[in-house]
């Protein structure tokens, strides 16, 4: 009974509404994920990196 549910719904990934749904949200969530990691980079580069270019002066500064 598990294994009928589970391979009904594998085979309900394929149908095209589905699809586009699971695409969109793949889509939005790689688009989510790209911008936290910039917007956090850069408020590290706001916050941190001056802080720690007074504290070690010979670090590169990139």
């Amino acid at each position: 009974m598990i294994f009928d549910a589970a391979r009904t719904a594998a085979l309900e990934l394929l149908s095209p509404p589905f699809r586009a749904v699971f695409l969109k949200t793949l889509g939005l969530t790689l688009l989510a994920l790209v911008a936290l990691w910039f917007g956090l980079t850069s408020l590290v580069e706001w916050l941190a990196l001056p802080w720690l270019q007074t504290l070690l002066p010979g670090i590169p500064s990139w």
